[in-house]
């Protein structure tokens, strides 16, 4: 499957297109993500078998799906990328580091580094 690009988010491909109705400025959908680095280590999931086979398992971490509001001007490459696509949509997002961690980065991601974040969109209220 082929990268897309688009002005406002650089690369994405999607793995599973959704059916759904695309969410609209103020829903809230739900989402299972897998964040990795570029070289694919999970850093973090909402799905507790990908974290426990992962090695990143943490015991006092909820692992249900993620709940999103969609916002006119998304925070991160992780909420822009869930407004982008109907529900039921799995895509592959590679996030630069300007939309993900930035110039701090964070125990486990370097500064500056671009990751990847697989997505599904489960469902909105």
């Amino acid at each position: 499957m082929g990268g897309i690009l688009c002005p406002a988010f650089p690369h994405y491909t999607i793995t599973k297109k959704g059916v759904g109705k695309k969410p609209k400025i103020g829903d809230e959908i739900y989402i299972n993500y897998i964040i990795s680095n570029l070289n694919g280590k999970v850093i973090q999931t909402n799905l507790k078998d990908v974290a426990i086979s992962s090695g990143i398992y943490t015991g006092g971490f909820k692992y249900e799906p993620h709940k999103e509001t969609i916002t006119e001007n998304p925070a991160s490459g992780f909420s822009e990328g869930a407004s982008m696509f109907p529900i039921g949509t799995k895509a592959r997002l590679i996030i630069p580091s300007k939309l993900a961690y930035g110039d701090q980065g964070n125990k486990i991601v370097h500064p500056y580094a671009p990751i990847i974040c697989d997505l599904e969109i489960l469902e909105k209220n």
